[in-house]
């Protein structure tokens, strides 16, 4: 088959696989930085590590290289408008000013919106091609919004389809299994984050975070 008919296959079919929201963050001196990932998948449990898919052309590529720490905080189900916000590069600015924050031990940045945040030191790094592979051994597991439902997205990959000013809305209670980003089920409550139809066809395989 044709590498590029391969290509956008995989793009289409990844689109069918469910992965949380979370926010990737790290601080180096005075910078601080964040991205949307749902690249983001476990590893081992000894030592507890995972590791976070991160494009090389991505502001934080070279802000997680030279910290050498990270925080993957996992999105509560209303955090959409924080989720609009890391994703618009032209929004850059106020991305702390939305929320509130902690200081990790690390110095990474605590979301106070997360379900569950991991503390990670960069324990290796693996380049492959347009993105590099960072392997984070957990050092604290923090639970700000223990109770509150994840939020839920397509497993694909640039933020940069959030970036070009389409907006996500929700959740509103209802129905659910529509739109592109949506809270799990679970505690019994059912969401649905809608959002405009074409984010679908603009955003492509795990979000790795391009922003």
């Amino acid at each position: 088959m044709n590498p590029a008919l391969i290509a956008d296959a995989y793009r289409a079919g990844m689109r069918s696989l469910a992965a949380g929201v979370c926010l990737i963050t790290s601080r180096h001196g005075e910078e601080r930085g964040g991205m949307i990932a749902t690249a983001v998948t476990s590893v081992s449990a000894e030592p507890p590590t995972l590791l976070v898919c991160v494009n090389r052309n991505a502001s934080m590529f070279d802000l997680l290289g030279a910290s050498g720490h990270f925080c993957v905080n996992v999105l509560a189900a209303h955090t959409v408008p924080l989720v609009e916000v890391f994703s618009d590069a032209s929004r850059r600015a106020e991305r702390f000013a939305q929320g509130e924050w902690a200081n990790l031990a690390s110095g990474a940045p605590l979301c106070s919106d997360a379900v569950v945040a991991f503390d990670c030191r960069v324990a290796k790094v693996v380049d492959w091609h347009s993105h590099a592979i960072f392997l984070g051994e957990v050092l604290g597991v923090h639970h700000p919004q223990a109770e509150a439902p994840p939020l839920l997205g397509p497993a694909l990959s640039s933020a940069a389809g959030l970036g070009a000013g389409l907006r996500l809305k929700g959740p509103s209670p209802g129905t659910a299994g529509q739109g592109a980003l949506k809270p799990c089920a679970h505690p019994p409550q059912q969401f649905d984050n809608r959002t405009d139809p074409a984010l679908a066809s603009l955003l492509a395989a795990p979000f790795c975070g391009t922003l």
